[in-house]
């Protein structure tokens, strides 16, 4: 399954962000030891487009909140291509922290 992430902000974070949620997403849920809930559950992959793209788009915005806090999912849509290749895209913004708030602020 390929990811694209989608953000209206292009910075350093963000491609920052994009490398950390490639690796959090690549890995299967409970293959690593002591941290078991780590990745997304593959169990999803073997059934129909439909219950597939619910439950999947379900087990990635619960991990991305887990995970990785300076982002908020906006959305998530699939694609797919001819040779059956899924394609997620995934709408992402930055979140609201102390540090943007104080920026803000300064402004």
């Amino acid at each position: 399954m390929k990811f694209n992430f989608i953000s209206e902000n292009e910075s350093e974070e963000i491609n920052n962000i994009i490398d950390c949620l490639q690796n959090i997403l690549a890995i299967p849920e409970g293959s690593i030891p002591l941290n078991r809930g780590l990745g997304l559950k593959w169990s999803s992959l073997s059934t129909v487009p439909e219950d597939l793209e619910n439950d999947y788009a379900t087990d990635l915005m619960e991990k991305v909140e887990k995970w990785e806090p300076r982002i908020e999912v906006v959305a998530v849509e699939f694609g797919y291509g001819e040779d059956g290749q899924a394609t997620v895209n995934v709408q992402i913004e930055l979140t609201e922290t102390e540090d943007n708030e104080e920026e803000d602020e300064e402004e």
